[in-house]
């Protein structure tokens, strides 16, 4: 169930790059990260205040900063310059790169058909890349690899530590010290607080509200349930629906090989449960098979 739960979380992500596209073309991107992160940070707080003590504060700033000020600028400035849904792809690489952090920062060996999922699913984002323009931004690219590392080591970090028991409370201390590191860069480099259109608003409340308070709340609540790495193993959904919606929505144009990519990386997807499926029919039919071997 909390696999299916958690999935919502990376649905909605991969919806992000449409609205960033259309919705938000003013090419301010910290501006607009910072109006991503803040009114989510205050709605959650609002809904479930922290204890202020120093501890929960340095934690959730620290956090904040990784998971929520460089990964929002990175994949705002990263969309400029790249189709959105090249970024999503590109962000499916999160659990090869949680995999490595884990083995590289905290000896955790990855399991076999953990390397087995991630290297089919990196196989299938190749697939979906193969299939872009052959002229890419290579600042972008680089700009969106830094931001999906931020991520990966802010989501290592969190299991590794653990996360307070007011787990709303966490992401809104996230959100709100995230909005903070942005705000000097933003009037630094883009001058004072912008004026926003109704259209331009109302984008920025689905992102904010729904793809960032309901999405990262979803996303705590599933790394504590399913593990860091089959979490993050989900977020391989959310270059398919970039690319869907790229479809519907912007005239994108994919190949039947990149069809094809996608039934591989929702395969991938899918292979945590598989494995258990077969490790659980596996030993049902072991402990039928016991006591013909005894007599």
């Amino acid at each position: 169930m909390w696999y299916l739960i958690t999935l919502i979380a990376p649905i909605l992500w991969g919806t992000s790059y449409v609205f960033m596209e259309s919705g938000l073309d003013n090419g301010l991107p910290l501006w607009n990260a910072f109006f991503r992160a803040l009114p989510a940070g205050i709605l959650l707080l609002l809904v479930r205040p922290i204890k202020w003590e120093w501890y929960n504060i340095r934690y959730g700033a620290a956090m904040g900063a990784l998971n929520i000020g460089v990964f929002f600028v990175c994949m705002f400035i990263a969309t400029y310059r790249l189709p959105g849904s090249l970024v999503a792809t590109l962000g499916a690489t999160l659990p090869i790169q949680v995999m490595l952090l884990r083995w590289v920062l905290f000896h955790e060996r990855p399991q076999f058909w953990q390397v087995l999922a991630g290297g089919l699913g990196l196989y299938g984002v190749y697939i979906l890349l193969s299939g872009a323009p052959a002229t890419l931004d290579t600042v972008g690219i680089v700009i969106a690899f830094t931001g999906i590392f931020s991520m990966s080591l802010a989501t290592v970090l969190m299991q590794h530590h653990g996360m307070t028991n007011n787990v709303v409370g966490f992401m809104g201390t996230q959100l709100i010290a995230g909005a903070l590191c942005i705000l000097p860069f933003a009037l630094f480099m883009e001058g004072a607080l912008p004026r926003y259109e109704t259209s331009e608003v109302l984008t920025l409340g689905w992102l904010s509200i729904v793809n960032t308070a309901l999405g990262y709340l979803i996303w705590l609540y599933g790394i504590r349930k399913i593990g860091v790495f089959n979490a993050s193993l989900l977020t391989l959904v959310n270059p398919v629906v970039a690319v869907i919606l790229g479809v519907l929505y912007m005239q994108d144009q994919i190949s039947a090989v990149q069809y094809l990519a996608i039934v591989l990386i929702l395969f991938s997807v899918a292979l945590p449960n598989l494995s258990q499926c077969i490790k659980r029919c596996f030993g049902r039919w072991l402990k039928r098979e016991q006591p013909s071997l005894n007599a």
